[in-house]
């Protein structure tokens, strides 16, 4: 009952509201990150330790990529069939090519006089190479960023994942469950003892115990789409991560509820109806979530332009109108960058190099299916291209925010 499925249900259209969860993470982090320059515009701006609060949407992301991974990618590296190299260069596809892009524009406003968070050389190898969340807390240029080195620590470290789960999932089918509670008070523990950005644990600690819950979530979707009012239960857990968890004191149970939190939203929402599940599977909120990891990138670059061109005390000194109308010209322009670098950068990127990474796997194993006599190696390829992965949560492999 409880052995690894040869081949799990797979309803893409169930994770639509997966992909509307996005935004509103991705809005969350945006608003951490600009509400400093929107409440110097714009003073009579209602403040809050939620708008500061940014950092817990970061544990959606890591459990949403370790879920559609799994969704997708599970059985063939269980049953020993993944293709190591071919996987990572989707990843790297998905991820690198907008990343690079702000990464270049922050060294550019840099030298214009813009403010970087750590604008230095070993800043930009840490995030040339994807490694600089792994041994400490720099900020790197691109101060968002960071997540992204640890998603490339978990996309590195997914065949592991997959080992702890498949075990635990054959072992006892409570197992999972217990793995998911232990993962909890984990990443919880890590924030006390290891503590790194913003309170939370050290970034391989915290993206490793949300990325592996996320796995762990996906291998007990059969049993999720039973629970009733799934939605409802996701939904409530959403009001608690982003209006209640901010207003305690940092301790490491706060960190344990977050990702609790963060846990019982995206199992609800991923498997489940009610609540906010229908609004996030609209078609707005879908398409915002597929322009959300765009938005991550991209708003730090964004603020830092806008304060070169406009200053906070020269915008500050106007009428309350204008100021009003400042800030809301702001937030149009964020969203229209934010779909221009998706369209243009970010998914013809993510095709052209995923589409090259497709024909050298096929060629590869062709090459192995002719050197070395090794039947079922090209034939697995060619029924991937006939018969393509489902539609996956539109960012959710491609990093967090």
């Amino acid at each position: 009952m409880w052995a690894v499925m040869p081949h799990p249900p797979r309803r893409p259209e169930h994770l639509r509201a997966l992909t509307g969860l996005r935004i509103v993470a991705a809005a969350w982090v945006v608003l951490t990150h600009l509400s400093g320059r929107w409440w110097a515009i714009w003073p009579e701006l209602p403040d809050s330790a939620i708008t500061n609060s940014g950092y817990f949407a970061v544990d959606l992301f890591f459990v949403l990529s370790g879920l559609v991974l799994a969704h997708n990618h599970f059985e063939e590296f269980a049953s020993g069939r993944g293709d190591y190299l071919h996987f990572l260069r989707k990843r790297l596809a998905r991820i690198y090519p907008l990343h690079l892009v702000t990464l270049v524009a922050m060294v550019l406003l840099f030298m214009l006089g813009a403010h970087v968070a750590d604008p230095t050389l070993r800043g930009a190898i840490g995030d040339l190479t994807l490694v600089r969340s792994w041994f400490g807390n720099d900020m790197g240029w691109n101060l968002p960023a960071w997540s992204l080195s640890a998603e490339w620590l978990a996309y590195l470290l997914f065949p592991a994942v997959v080992v702890v789960v498949a075990r635990s999932e054959r072992a006892r089918g409570w197992l999972l469950t217990g793995l998911i509670a232990a993962l909890v008070l984990v990443d919880g523990y890590g924030s006390w003892a290891y503590p790194g950005v913003d309170g939370q644990a050290v970034a391989p600690i915290r993206v490793l115990t949300a990325f592996t819950v996320g796995v762990a979530l996906a291998r007990l979707a059969p049993y999720l789409r039973r629970v009733r009012g799934a939605g409802l239960i996701a939904s409530a857990a959403l009001i608690a991560l982003i209006g209640a968890l901010p207003l305690l004191d940092d301790h490491w149970w706060v960190t344990s509820a977050a990702l609790f939190f963060c846990t019982l939203a995206v199992a609800g929402f991923g498997y489940g109806t009610g609540g906010f599940a229908a609004l996030l599977a609209s078609r707005p909120f879908v398409y915002a979530g597929k322009v959300s990891f765009a938005l991550y990138l991209v708003h730090v670059p964004f603020g830092s332009l806008m304060d070169l061109l406009l200053p906070t005390a020269v915008a500050g000194g106007w009428s309350q109108p204008i100021r009003i109308g400042l800030v809301a010209v702001e937030v149009v322009l964020l969203g229209l960058l934010a779909c221009a670098a998706h369209h243009f950068i970010e998914a013809p990127a993510a095709r052209r190099f995923g589409r090259r990474s497709e024909r050298a796997s096929v060629e590869h194993d062709h090459a192995g299916q002719l050197g070395h006599d090794r039947p079922g190696l090209l034939g697995r390829d060619q029924r991937a291209l006939e018969h393509p992965e489902p539609v996956e949560v539109a960012g959710s492999e491609r990093g967090a925010a």
